[in-house]
């Protein structure tokens, strides 16, 4: 959750209470995690062996405007994967070990849905493939110049993004007139798209994750 996200921006419940303390109500559950990781100090000199696995659920709440399908307070369950030493450590990517853990999170929600609506539900996975580090960091600078050359044509937001150097975040604008810019210079090819900064053995660990979650 980047300080440039619409969740930090725009979404945040802050206020001062009767005691003229600031309070934030929490919008998800990751950062909860990690703070009560960094209190753990025996869990994080063993973190890049051993990695910490967490589940919560809970209520949280976004400032959201308010329309169909969009709650100010809703519930929401999240799993988190925390260390390894192929996320830890800079050098070469451990590929089995990463499709293990997506394949495992997955699973987990998987099965989730499936206890819930006692295998009634149909549904659809939806996934991306951001390859590594380096890729988004490559695929960011690329996409930031050519966004820089056309920033009079995005909303003010993208702007704004685009001058915290932050390309993805724009990719990602909910203004419809920033989709439509963004969707026809994809299509046209003008504007990379990031399948052409991922490598071969990134493409491979992806399609073999694929395959594994064909059988669940």
């Amino acid at each position: 959750m980047g300080v440039s996200s619409d969740i930090v921006q725009k979404e945040m419940y802050a206020f001062k209470d009767q005691g003229k303390n600031s309070v934030v109500l929490r919008p998800e559950g990751t950062a909860s995690c990690m703070r009560w990781l960094t209190n753990e100090s025996d869990l994080i000199n063993t973190i890049e062996k051993e990695p910490v696995k967490l589940w919560y659920h809970g209520p949280m709440f976004r400032y959201e405007r308010p329309q169909a399908g969009r709650l100010r307070q809703f519930h929401q369950l999240g799993v988190e994967h925390i260390g390894g030493s192929h996320n830890l450590k800079q050098g070469p990517i451990d590929y089995g070990h990463m499709i293990q853990t997506d394949y495992e999170n997955i699973e987990a929600a998987v099965q989730c849905l499936d206890s819930i609506f006692e295998h009634k539900l149909s549904f659809k996975i939806l996934l991306n493939n951001l390859g590594s580090k380096t890729t988004i960091k490559d695929y960011n600078d690329t996409v930031l110049e050519f966004l820089k050359a056309n920033a009079q044509l995005l909303s003010e937001d993208s702007q704004k993004r685009i001058e915290q150097g932050n390309a993805l975040r724009v990719l990602d604008s909910k203004d419809e007139e920033d989709q439509n810019f963004i969707d026809d210079h994809l299509f046209r090819g003008s504007m990379p798209s990031i399948d052409q900064f991922i490598g071969g053995e990134q493409q491979d660990a992806f399609q073999e994750l694929i395959d594994l979650l064909k059988e669940l």
